[in-house]
């Protein structure tokens, strides 16, 4: 019995195996590269507490100079695809992805830039104090022939912080503010904000690549038999 059990099961395994995997025709090493980097981060450090992951983080994605987070990416496809094509499907994502942003014209091929508020993206609440951080960002996509560039940037966190017995400059009103900041009374809410901010990012990233990759239709080949 247990025999024709793993003989059936090898059956289906091998017929799983069989059907080939969705092509993936757009791609990019740095951001592979960079997606496995932040994985290894977050299995070392996630356990450490969050000023050390979020130094971390800071180490293998440094900031850039006026102190913002930005990930920048070239996506290449490997079949024809013109800027209007690229231009077409970044626009439909977008759709998808802010809804509240107007859709470009139809025919249009320009660049495209989203600026919006990621809500939440850390929050602590205690008995006595409370803060709550969101954070500005950009997307912005430029195109070209058979590739695109995408840019995402955090350029500053909206936070807010209350304590009815204390107020100084240790606990912030409501106010802009740089993504990274481990000092003073907030500093695991702004560490969390400064990982989850930098996770958003990615994962910006991570779900064009996945769109292109859906929607990119596969190239018919020629049928040579008659």
């Amino acid at each position: 019995m247990k025999r024709i059990f793993y003989a059936a099961l090898l059956a289906i395994v091998s017929l799983l195996v069989s059907f080939p995997a969705a092509a993936q025709h757009f791609t990019c090493a740095q951001y592979e590269t960079d997606a496995k980097r932040w994985q290894d981060i977050e299995q070392l450090f996630k356990r450490q507490g969050w000023a050390q992951w979020a130094l971390a983080v800071k180490d293998a994605f440094p900031l850039n100079n006026d102190r913002s987070i930005q990930f920048k990416y070239v996506i290449a496809s490997d079949v024809a695809c013109s800027q209007k094509q690229l231009t077409d499907l970044v626009q439909k994502w977008i759709t998808l992805e802010h809804p509240n942003v107007l859709p470009l014209p139809s025919g249009q091929t320009v660049d495209l830039k989203v600026q919006t508020l990621w809500d939440n993206v850390a929050h602590s609440y205690r008995v006595f104090s409370a803060a709550y951080v969101s954070a500005k960002s950009e997307t912005f996509v430029e195109f070209k022939e058979n590739r695109l560039r995408i840019t995402v940037t955090v350029s500053r966190y909206v936070m807010g912080a209350a304590s009815p017995f204390q107020i100084n400059s240790d606990t912030p009103l409501v106010g802009d503010c740089y993504p990274f900041d481990l000092n003073g009374k907030w500093k695991n809410v702004l560490a969390m904000a400064y990982i989850n901010s930098n996770q958003k990012a990615l994962d910006q990233v991570a779900s064009l690549l996945n769109y292109l990759n859906r929607h990119t239709a596969t190239p018919s080949k020629a049928d040579k038999d008659w």
